[in-house]
């Protein structure tokens, strides 16, 4: 807000970034970001992102909102797919969980 320039060490402890690289890697990190991204459930991340978008509102809205999402995505087939491998000591199958 103040206008000043900053690094990225500095936006990393702001929790701008999540991570920082060498202008070298910047391809091969954004390519593995993705996949880690790709590998997740969709309809999770879609929740995650529409929570991180509502607008301003109090903290208890805001729970409210966040255990409606939650209780939302455990009714996926990604989640009870990530359950049962859980509870038969697998690897989650991860074409069950891209809903």
């Amino acid at each position: 807000m103040l206008g000043e320039s900053f690094d990225g060490t500095k936006a990393r402890e702001f929790g701008i970034v999540s991570e920082i690289c060498e202008p070298g890697d910047l391809s091969a990190t954004a390519l593995e970001t993705a996949k880690k991204l790709a590998a997740k459930s969709r309809s999770a991340l879609r929740a995650t992102k529409a929570l991180l978008k509502r607008d301003l509102e109090s903290l208890g809205a805001r729970i409210d909102a966040e255990i409606l999402s939650f209780t939302g995505q455990l009714k996926t087939v990604a989640a009870r797919e990530q359950l049962t491998a859980f509870l038969e000591k697998r690897s989650a199958d991860p074409m069950k969980c891209r809903d």
